[in-house]
């Protein structure tokens, strides 16, 4: 008698590995969705784990990676995505046991102190405006 076991994963779980993981890579300032990812993180009550990244799960086993991020200014690029390659692969296997085949990063924009104090601001004040009762 043969027993099969069979072990899914959804494409979130696996876009939350790789979000969290790249989130500790120095040089990488965050992950950026596209603009509809954006309008929707601004709606919720919580921001969404794993904007700027996409999964493609092929035959249950192998896995293609896709990043849209956003470095420090003065970060070399290519230093920055040796080091998101290998933490994701080397944790994707680790918890999954699945193999990333492919990682491929769009750099969107590099920030320099100055544009990630003012974005820092004025997150701030679209925070507190969120949280401001309304007058009746």
């Amino acid at each position: 008698m043969t027993t099969d076991h069979t072990l899914h994963f959804d494409d979130h779980v696996l876009e939350k590995i790789v979000a969290l993981t790249a989130q500790d890579i120095p040089g990488l300032y965050r992950l950026e969705g596209n603009l509809i990812t954006n309008v929707t993180d601004k709606l919720r009550k919580t921001p969404d784990q794993t904007k700027g990244v996409a999964i493609d799960i092929d035959d249950d086993q192998h896995v293609q990676v896709t990043l849209d991020a956003i470095l420090y200014y003065g970060q070399a690029a290519q230093d920055v995505f040796a080091e998101v390659t290998e933490a994701i692969t080397e944790r994707v296997l680790e918890l999954t046991g699945l193999t990333v085949d492919k990682i491929e990063m769009t750099v969107k924009d590099m920030l320099t102190e100055d544009e990630i104090a003012a974005q820092t601001d004025k997150d701030a004040d679209d925070k507190d405006e969120k949280q401001a009762p309304a007058m009746a």
